[in-house]
């Protein structure tokens, strides 16, 4: 974490020649320039207060990658759609006109239209017709019923529409993973400023002792001026501090999809609830799930390609009137009929495509095997890092309090003449660092607890790009 105190080996280094301390950390101090106090008040003006419930659906509502993941989702629901479209009839409909004097179309035009008589055998009208229109509507319809390759079609699309439908409910949780992970960030860098300041505090209030006790002769002016050094290391860890609470927070809005006026405040605090004992199989996450379909999805256009090889069973019917104005019937004639169609040989593009979908399904079978491994193994080490981290919390705290109760007691062996100035500033600073890791375990408890609900719980139910549960359109 970028706002992690310095040790405590580092802060007694500082102490250490006075006058080059002081040169060193007035430089920092000079480095981290306060912002402008407009600047502050715009963040006042703009600052939106943010539960991490409501945070997590404003990611879900705003995030745009995960918007972009919703969209892929809707545009497979539509491929499936137009592919199933196919196994139904295909009703078509039209109307025009047509004005010729070739001798076929004449005479074929006034037999569709029911106007042939006897004048017109005579040898002059058939080779020297007159010009005639026809005026035609016609409706026709298709059907492949049993067309073997679509069915397999329509089983494949089926199933990249429940891959997709995965890969969107993964996206979300993604999304919900970091966005808490940003979330704990920016309460942690808000509980690092907390105490950044109290420590500018006692640095302060430890300097005005420090002088006190110099202008008494109880101390040195090299007391004093360690005194000083360390209220300027302070001064520059809050500052850093402040600048560490506006980055976090600009990360937390950028994940959220909000516009740069405004400024998300985190207000739920940093808890330690206790990790989970036995979380669900990984192998039910919505990746692993997303993947399985996708190798489903392989397995059909494979059997989709076999099935190219076989004959196909078409029909069809038509109907059609012929007049010579518009929109009028003369006369009318139907059509219909039942085809057997069956591509023998077609150059051996057909055993390419099974080929290529036969390494397809096995490139999907691949990859879903080992996502199930990589999942069991993310798992089986998120856990390991949730108790990991826990006791490594449990030690920060143990070591806080302890840093606390040194300070306080060694204030009052300082008050009672029995401590150096040293060995207070020195337990002043090894409280203050303390303190510091105290938040920054806490913070990656709480991520470590965020990464094991991702990898490590499966997923009950799709979740669309918008935050509801998916409808399951075209099952």
């Amino acid at each position: 974490m970028t706002w992690m105190r310095m040790g405590c080996g580092a802060r007694t280094k500082a102490i250490r020649g006075v006058r080059a301390a002081l040169l060193v950390l007035g430089a920092a101090a000079l480095v981290a320039v306060p912002r402008p106090l407009a600047a502050q008040q715009a963040d006042r003006e703009t600052r939106t207060p943010l539960t991490l419930s409501e945070a997590v659906a404003e990611a879900l509502m705003g995030n745009p990658a995960h918007r972009v993941s919703g969209r892929r989702a809707a545009i497979a629901r539509a491929d499936a759609r137009a592919i199933g479209s196919g196994l139904l009839p295909a009703l078509e409909v039209g109307t025009g006109v047509t004005r010729s004097d070739d001798p076929v179309f004449a005479f074929g035009t006034r037999l569709r239209q029911e106007r042939f008589a006897e004048a017109d055998f005579a040898l002059d009208a058939l080779n020297r017709p007159d010009p005639i229109s026809d005026w035609t509507m016609d409706a026709g319809l298709r059907w492949s019923p049993l067309d073997a390759t679509r069915w397999a079609g329509r089983s494949a699309a089926r199933s990249l529409v429940d891959a997709t439908d995965w890969g969107e409910t993964w996206s979300a949780e993604q999304t919900v993973f970091a966005t808490k992970v940003l979330y704990y960030g920016a309460a942690g860098a808000d509980a690092a400023l907390v105490a950044a300041v109290s420590e500018e505090e006692a640095a302060r209030a430890a300097l005005e002792l420090f002088e006190s006790r110099e202008e008494r002769g109880l101390l040195t002016r090299a007391d004093a001026l360690q005194a000083e050094a360390e209220l300027r290391a302070a001064e520059a860890y809050r500052l850093a501090a402040e600048r560490n609470v506006e980055r976090a927070r600009e990360d937390l809005a950028l994940q959220l999809g909000w516009e740069i006026d405004r400024v998300p405040a985190p207000t739920d605090t940093l808890l330690a609830p206790p990790p989970p004992d036995a979380p669900r199989p990984a192998t039910t996450r919505a990746d692993v799930r997303s993947l399985g379909a996708a190798r489903e999805a392989a397995a059909a256009e494979l059997r989709r390609a076999g099935l190219s090889f076989l004959p196909r069973i078409e029909g069809f019917a038509g109907w059609s009137s012929h007049a010579d104005r518009a929109f009028g019937v003369d006369g009318s004639n139907w059509t219909a009929g039942v085809a057997l169609r069956w591509t023998v040989f077609a150059g051996f593009g057909r055993v390419a495509e099974r080929q290529r979908a036969t390494e397809a399904r096995e490139i999907a079978r691949i990859r879903h095997e080992e996502a199930v491994r990589a999942a069991r193994a993310e798992a089986a080490q998120a856990l390991r890092d949730v108790h990991a981290s826990r006791a490594g919390l449990e030690a920060t705290r143990a070591a806080a309090r302890a840093a606390g109760e040194a300070r306080e007691l060694m204030r009052r062996r300082f008050d009672e003449g029995l401590a150096t100035a040293a060995e207070f500033l020195q337990a002043e600073a090894r409280a203050a660092g303390a303190r510091s890791r105290e938040v920054a375990a806490l913070v990656d408890y709480n991520v470590a607890l965020a990464r094991l609900e991702l990898v490590a719980s499966g997923s009950s139910e799709r979740i669309r790009a918008d935050g509801r549960p998916s409808a399951q359109e075209n099952r």
